[in-house]
């Protein structure tokens, strides 16, 4: 049993949580990167072609999926390094969609309601954030199961939120007032690189970081900018329900 306390899992925990700019003590992704003995060997540089590294870019049709991944095991030979699932956008307008080691960006959205079961969907209740929530409570289920199924056979499960990223996210226009809160690009990849590639996390795996640490849940009356998971975080049965479910969905045996 790893001891999320030691010295190597807390290397960060006296850093600055909110972001004063560029040249700020937060981590970004490339410190990240420098401290784990990876410095000169970038993910992205010249190796953005396929082949090397391969996007997927259209999650609205599952059969797009399905021919990507046929295409990505043929040309990689059954081998996968890390895969992140981080979907970039948040609280979208009302729609339908037709519809190693893995790392799921979630949120501290994830608080805000559990997984309405009974209407996955949310028809006729359709509310941004509360959709946004159930996506990223799903979020972190899929890594706790990825880790609870699969941490045999060497495959691994984490997920994160990655802190509030000021940049790109659309977010400008929804909590300007905020904006001292956020953190810049680099200081908001720290968490996700973290899981990604931190040799801590070797051999590791079915929790939920925030701030490249492993934070605990949140305290009665907590602000909505603290650290912290809730409780429903780590409910195995409510993981387990919704794996079954995705796979109905889905269409795929599930093991």
């Amino acid at each position: 049993m790893a001891d999320f306390d030691a010295p190597e899992f807390i290397r960060y925990a006296a850093v600055p949580k909110h972001s004063k700019g560029p040249g700020d003590a937060q981590p970004t992704a490339m410190q990240i990167v420098k401290d784990n003995d990876l410095e000169g060997q970038e993910a992205l540089g010249e190796h953005l072609e396929p082949g090397k590294l391969d996007l997927l870019l259209d999650l609205n049709s599952l059969a797009f999926v399905r021919s990507f991944a046929a295409d990505f095991l043929e040309k990689s030979h059954g081998q996968l390094n890390i895969l992140i699932n981080n979907a970039g956008v948040m609280a979208t307008p009302e729609g339908c969609a037709f519809n190693s080691r893995v790392v799921c960006v979630s949120s501290m959205g994830h608080r805000y309601n559990e997984i309405n079961f009974d209407n996955l969907n949310l028809e006729g209740e359709y509310e941004p954030n509360k959709a946004y929530s159930q996506s990223k409570v799903a979020n972190i289920y899929m890594a706790n199961q990825t880790e609870r199924r699969y941490s045999a056979r060497s495959l691994h499960g984490l997920s994160l939120h990655p802190g509030g990223i000021w940049d790109g996210s659309g977010r400008q226009v929804h909590v300007a007032d905020l904006a001292e809160e956020w953190k810049k690009t680099p200081g908001g990849a720290a968490t996700t690189m973290w899981a990604a590639i931190g040799r801590v996390w070797e051999r590791k795996g079915g929790k939920y970081l925030e701030n490249c640490q492993v934070p605990g849940p949140v305290r009665d009356g907590y602000y909505f900018l603290e650290d912290g998971y809730e409780t429903w975080a780590y409910d195995q049965a409510k993981e387990e329900r919704l794996w079954k479910v995705s796979c109905e969905l889905v269409g795929v045996k599930c093991e």
